[in-house]
Formats: C-alpha cells, structure tokens, sequence
C-alpha cells in the first residue's frame, strides 16, 4: 500500500467523520425551537423597555433561586423576567489594553465587551470582534448581583450608580477598578466593583455590603451569562465548531443547547465553574474556589440560556460588612492562560474525541513557535518531528513498496495467466508471498498509525485561537482559513502526481486503473481548496519528505539487491 492510499483513506475517513459531525449536530436541534437567526431582526440600539413589552407566555425566571435558611424556610419568590427585559440607562465605558467594556448602570451588567487584539477580519486590523452584545439578535450579556430570600439584595434588575461615564488603563497602571453603588431606605448599601487587569481578559467582581440597619442581613450572589440561542452561518461544511455551555463541578462536560433545553443544570459544591464557549473564545463564570457554589441554567422564552454560578448563604451584622468576589473571563482561549484561571478550564478548547493526541500535538507546536517565532515554520517543523518519530514504520512501508515493485513483473504474469478467474489468481499471488515471506499488508501499520495524528492536528489547526489570522510567507495570511489563491493545494496535487509516478510500478495495475489514478490528485486538490491553509500545509510538506524517503529506500534497495545478485 502505498502513500497515496494513505491520503485518500485518510480524505475518505475526514469527510465522513466530518459529514458525521454536522449530521449530529443538526440532528441534536430537530424538534427543539427553532433559534434565531441573524438575519431575522436588524440590529438596533434601543432594546426595548420591560414595560414596553408584552408578558411571555409561560414566564421565566431569569435569576437563580434564593438559598433556603437554616431554618428550611421556602425562598422568596422572584418577579417574573420578560423577553428582551433589557433596560438601558447611563453606559459606562472602559478601556484597558485588551478590551472595550460598556456597562450599564440599569443592573451593572456587562453589556458589550469588545476584544481589541483580535479584529473581526484580517484585513480588517481597526474593528474589533465583539463578543458580548445587548443587541436583540445575538444577545449575549454578564450579569451579577446580590439575592436574599427576606431582606433587600440589588439584583441585574435594579438601579445602580456610577460617579464617571468613562475609565482608562493609565500607561503605568496594572489594574483599574469600576466601582457601582446601590442603596437601600432599609439600611443597606452596595457597591459593586469590577476590576480590570493590564493585559488580561479576566475581569473580577466584588460586592461591598455594608449593613447600617438593626437586623442581619442573610443573602449571597450570583454571576451569570445569559446568551440567546442563534443559529451561525458556517464559512464551509468543513468548519463546524460547538457552540453551547460547558461546566466543571470536579468533572469537566459539555453541554449543548438542546442539553440546557432538556435538563437544567443544577449542581451544588465546592469550586467549579460554569462557560458559554464558541469558536475561539470564551465567556466562563469564576466563582471562588473554597465556596459551596451552585452552578446552574435557565431558559428563557424558550431561545435565552443563563448559566451561572450562586454562592452559599451568609450572614451580616448590624454594623458589619463583608465582601462577596467571582470572576468573570471574557476573551481568547488561550490554553496556558485559562489553565493558570481555574481546574480544566483549558478543555473549553473543544478538540473534541481525540483531545488526548490533540494536546500534545498542540503543546509541541507551542514549543516550536516559541522558539521560531511564527506558526507556519511550526508546521513545517512538526511535519518533519512526526516523519522522524514514525520513521522506522514509514520505513517497513516504503521497503514493502519497493519489494512489491520487485514482485511486479511476476505477478503481472500471474494476471496474464489466469485471466478472469479471481479465485485462482489470489490463491497464486498468497503462495508467492509465503514462498517469498512477504506481507503485502506491511505497509498499512505506518498510515493507520498516522491518521489519528493527522485528524488531531486538524482540531488543533480548527480551534485553537494561536492559529486565528496566524500569518506564514507571502501570500499566506491565515492558517486557519483556506489558501485564497489556491497555491499551496495546487503544490500539494503535484506533489501528489509526482509522488503516484514513483510509486505507480509497484501497485501492478493494469493501464486502465493507472490512467483513473491519475485523476486522483485533481480530484484531491479542488478537496484541500477549502481545508485550512495550515492543514495543506502540513500535507504538503509531507508529501516532500515523504518522496524524499521513498527514494532514498527504493535506492538503498536496489543496492541491496544488487550485492546480493553479484555475491
């Protein structure tokens, strides 16, 4: 078997799992509501009033529940939420070095969050991608508060104050901090705090209470993305990431949108942290570690997945005050960053079945890239690091070619003498293989070993963010996305003829299969037009290596036979 049939069992075996993928995930949505897309309502900056809006069908809650007391007493029921209850009031915005954040003092959510180091296109450098939105369409917003089941708490439904319009990371500062107030008659004020930090996506919550009434204060708070369900146009068929939730209460899961839909999540201890994850980039709730949290979701107007994270019941004093911190993080899934953030977050990268081959694969490109300093050479290295690690297999394969092309003649006359009797025919090639001790199966082992490899750099060059608008040489601009002159897949199909005239002698078929394998290499290149450059790269390069070696093998043959014949 020859490299050839590597590469089209190895196109064969993507495209189905790929085919697969999409099926099933357009399969896990039949039945459910149909999401909203983009392109059903324009974007506009007034989002309607609660009050302005007619009540859902079957209200939803949109906050989580209140802790019950010791004493076992039912929480205090909620207010019913609205669809779209997203008031607008005072915005707040502010700048650091890596976002652009607008608060809004009608609940102190995080309304819009922009990430300035990762444009929307690549020719783009000057518009931002924009991953939080109050915008109907793709409504996506962090919200936090205070909830108590028998006293006043500010919750994202309540009014907060603001001293400034605007904040700025100064060019000597590492943090700045945002503070929120809301107060209360009864005796009770808050202040809400948002702290950013210089070069950091990580944004920290911290509510003040401070307790001036005549009785205890018993409450907690909770953090929560909320995020309407859309459907995303993909580029093309072969490009199909998650887009859901993802939790971790000691064990790490995924959960999709029909999973939200079907069971809520609700589960209790300590640590853990709860995610809206997409391609490239997340949106994790960070509560403390040492606290007894509830992670959970809700539904709301059957297309608004909350997922959050409410923290366990306390007491304040008259008198007294006390601080309640989560975090939130909002940006890039940069693996050794989220990491370093909480247990297992870096799984939010969604390699998906073979995360166990695709993390190392990523890790040693991360080695190479920080040694060269650019992830196209990094391909190109780690093409080479795989061919010597596989090199003793990719050895026993070409040798098993290059004997099989020493069997050629014979079995070619096997053919000419049994003609149209199959039977015959394999039973005459088996006896000149065990005569001969030969496997012709020898060559298989190296490319059933490779293909998991190859499939796991494929998710690694899919989901990982470092791959996002990477440049190469020239023309190559992103490796994430598809050559868009068609260069490298053009080099990638003449290599592959070249490399099926090499080996065309050693497969002994007859003229008319020899002329349908020429076509292969077409076919196979108008295939890789639409696979990530980084991808065909890869391929490429080790289409070169590989004929490289074959040659050198069907060389060192040749002499091999050749002392034999003269000794």
């Amino acid at each position: 078997m020859d490299n050839l049939r590597f590469f089209l069992f190895a196109a064969l075996v993507l495209v189905v799992f790929l085919i697969w993928q999409a099926w099933m995930e357009d399969y896990r949505r039949d039945g459910a509501p149909e999401p909203t897309t983009v392109s059903e309502q324009e974007a506009s900056p007034d989002v309607p009033e609660a009050d302005d809006m007619p009540p859902a069908a079957e209200p939803a809650d949109d906050l989580p529940d209140a802790p019950a007391a010791e004493d076992g007493a039912p929480a205090a029921d909620a207010p019913p939420a609205t669809r779209d209850a997203m008031p607008r009031d005072q915005r707040v915005v502010v700048h650091t070095d890596t976002l652009r954040v607008e608060i809004d003092t009608a609940g102190g959510d995080i309304r819009t969050v922009y990430l300035l180091q990762y444009p929307v296109e690549i020719d783009q450098p000057d518009d931002p991608h924009r991953l939080l939105s109050d915008q109907h369409e793709d409504l996506y917003v962090a919200q936090s508060g205070l909830i108590s089941r028998d006293a006043p708490a500010p919750t994202h439904r309540d009014q907060w104050r603001a001293e400034r319009n605007e904040y700025h990371l100064g060019d000597d500062e590492q943090t700045l901090q945002v503070p929120l107030v809301w107060e209360h008659p009864d005796g009770l004020r808050v202040t809400k705090t948002y702290t950013f930090h210089r070069d950091d996506y990580l944004i920290d919550i911290a509510h003040r209470v401070e307790n001036t009434s005549a009785q205890p204060w018993r409450g907690t708070k909770y953090t929560q993305l909320t995020r309407r369900e859309v459907e995303v146009q993909r580029d093309n068929m072969f490009i199909r990431t998650f887009r859901g939730a993802a939790v971790y209460d000691g064990s790490y899961e995924k959960l999709s949108y029909s999973d939200l839909r079907d069971e809520p999540l609700s589960r209790e201890g300590p640590g853990g942290w709860v995610a809206m994850i997409e391609h490239y980039f997340t949106g994790a709730v960070l509560p403390p570690e040492q606290d007894n949290n509830l992670l959970y979701s809700r539904l709301v107007d059957s297309d608004r997945h909350i997922v959050g994270a409410r923290g366990s019941l306390i007491s304040i004093d008259p008198g007294a005050s006390d601080v309640l911190s989560s975090s939130l993080f909002l940006g890039p899934q940069k693996q050794d960053r989220l990491a370093e953030l909480a247990p297992r977050l870096d799984r939010t990268v969604d390699y998906g079945m073979l995360t166990i081959l695709a993390k190392p694969v990523y890790i040693v490109m991360q080695w190479i890239y920080s040694v060269v300093g650019n992830w196209g050479w990094s391909i190109v290295l780690l093409t080479l690091l795989i061919k010597l690690i596989f090199y003793k297999l990719s050895d026993t394969q070409f040798r098993s070619m290059a004997k099989m092309r020493e069997f050629a003649p014979r079995i070619k006359a096997l053919k000419e003498r049994f003609g149209d009797d199959r039977q015959k025919l394999n039973e005459a090639m088996m006896d000149l293989y065990r005569k001969e001790k030969f496997n012709p199966l020898g060559g298989c082992l190296p490319i059933l070993v490779q293909l998991p490899v190859f499939i796991a750099l494929y998710w690694v060059l899919i989901e990982s963010v470092e791959f996002r608008h990477a440049p190469w040489i020239l023309w190559i601009q992103d490796l994430s996305s598809p050559d868009p002159y068609y260069v490298l897949p053009v080099l990638f199909g003449i290599s592959m003829f070249v490399q099926q005239k090499m080996s065309q002698a050693a497969m002994a078929m007859d003229p008319i299969q020899q002329r349908i394998l020429m076509f292969m290499p077409l076919g196979l290149t108008i295939f890789f037009m639409f696979f990530p450059a980084g991808l065909v790269l890869y391929w490429f390069v080790n289409n070169i290596l590989s004929m490289a070696q074959q040659h050198y093998v069907n060389r060192r043959h040749d002499a091999e036979k050749a002392a034999k014949g003269g000794a």
